[in-house]
C-alpha cells in the first residue's frame, strides 16, 4: 500500500524572462511506513514539489493521491481539512506562533479539526515528552534554542498523528550536533507512529538515511541507486 502516489506533476511560473518550468511530468510514490528523501540543487523545485504534494499548491497538471485521496480534487476547504487530518509539515524555519508557548503552539493542529482541549493537552505534552521539552512547555519561542524551537515544531507535525509527514530542510538551519539530534527524534518519532515521511534535504547522510534517494533535475525526478553518488 502506498501512502503517497504522485503522477505526472507539472508546474511552471512566469517570470521577466518567461515561463519557467519547474516540474515536468514528475511521478514518485512512497510505500506506507517508510522514508523517501529528494535531493537537487538550490532552486531545481524540491520546495515546490513539497508544497503541491502537501496540498499547499496546485499543480498545473497531474494529480496526487495520499491516503486513498486525490488531494487536488477537494475543494479547498475540504483540502485544508485533510491536510490538518493527514499530513504533518515541518519546515527548515519552524514558523511558532511567537504569542503562545511551545505547549500551545503543538496544540493548535489538534484544536483547528475539533479535538476537545483536554485531549489536546495531554497529547502535546506526552509529544514534549518524546522530544525531550516537558519541563520547557510554558516557554515562548523566543525564550528556546533554534534546535528547541525545531524539536517543538516536529511535536506540532505529529499531533494530529498524520499518515504522510512533509519536511523541508528540518535541520538545515541547526548546528551538526543538534541536527544530528533531531533527525534522530524525527525518524524515531515518524517509526513509532508508522507514519511515511518525505525530507527534502541538501545533506548526503541524512538523504542516505532513507528508504530511498530521490534526485530532482531538470523538472525530472529519478531513484538514485544505492552507492551512487548524489
Amino acid at each position: 500500500m502506498y501512502a503517497l502516489v504522485a503522477e505526472n506533476i507539472s508546474r511552471s511560473f512566469v517570470t521577466g524572462q518567461g515561463r519557467l518550468e519547474v516540474l515536468s511530468g514528475v511521478h514518485m510514490s512512497v510505500q506506507r511506513g517508510s522514508v523517501a528523501s529528494v535531493v537537487g540543487a538550490s532552486g531545481s523545485g524540491k520546495s515546490t514539489l513539497l508544497q503541491i504534494l502537501g496540498g499547499l499548491d496546485r499543480p498545473d497538471g497531474g494529480r496526487v493521491i495520499v491516503n486513498g485521496e486525490e488531494v487536488h480534487a477537494l475543494s479547498e476547504p475540504a483540502r485544508a481539512a485533510f491536510r490538518a487530518r493527514t499530513i504533518g509539515f515541518v519546515f527548515q524555519f519552524h514558523h511558532l506562533l511567537p504569542d503562545f508557548n511551545a505547549l500551545e503552539n503543538v496544540m493548535i493542529p489538534a484544536l483547528i479539526v475539533g479535538a476537545p482541549r483536554r485531549h489536546a493537552e495531554e497529547r502535546a505534552r506526552a509529544l514534549l515528552a518524546a522530544v525531550g521539552l516537558e519541563e520547557r512547555w510554558s516557554h515562548r519561542p523566543a525564550h528556546l534554542s533554534g534546535g528547541e524551537q525545531q524539536r517543538v515544531a516536529v511535536a506540532r507535525a505529529l499531533m494530529n498523528e498524520p499518515r504522510l509527514v512533509l519536511a523541508d530542510e528540518p535541520s538545515g538551519n541547526l548546528d551538526p550536533k543538534t541536527a544530528t539530534v533531531l533527525e534522530d527524534l524525527l525518524w524515531g518519532l515518524v517509526g513509532t507512529t508508522e507514519a511515511s515521511m518525505i525530507v527534502v534535504t541538501h545533506d548526503e547522510g541524512l538523504a542516505r538515511r532513507a528508504d530511498m534517494c530521490l534526485r530532482l533535475a531538470g523538472g525530472k525526478l529519478e531513484e538514485v541507486p544505492h552507492g551512487s553518488p548524489l
